[in-house]
């Protein structure tokens, strides 16, 4: 068995722009972390319940939809206020607080 410890799972992350980091970077420690899990492997957040590479692949998913949605917006050259406006985590929240607790779902 194999024990990951890691970011929150069914939570946003904080990306640190301050000191360089970034949502890629964010999504690129996670496909290396899914590089290394199998199925049996037991993730151990930072904070919450433990969590599986089914979450963390749900984790990266959302990373990755929210980041494809924000860049989409800019391109239509909405402001920051109009893309904070726009929502575009609320599926993510109500996936993930409405299910039953360590369990984890995507939107549809």
């Amino acid at each position: 068995m194999t024990v990951l410890v890691l970011i929150r799972l069914r939570h946003y992350p904080f990306i640190d722009n301050a000191t360089g980091g970034s949502i890629d970077g964010m999504i690129r420690l996670v496909n290396a972390s899914l590089e290394r899990v199998t199925d049996k492997t037991i993730i151990i957040p930072g904070h919450g319940p433990v969590g599986d590479r089914a979450q963390l692949i749900g984790f990266r998913d959302m990373l990755v939809a929210i980041r494809e949605n924000v860049v989409r917006l800019k391109t239509q050259g909405k402001s920051l206020e109009e893309v904070l406006a726009a929502g575009l985590s609320l599926d993510w929240t109500h996936a993930w607080f409405s299910t039953k607790a360590g369990k984890s779902s995507s939107p549809a």
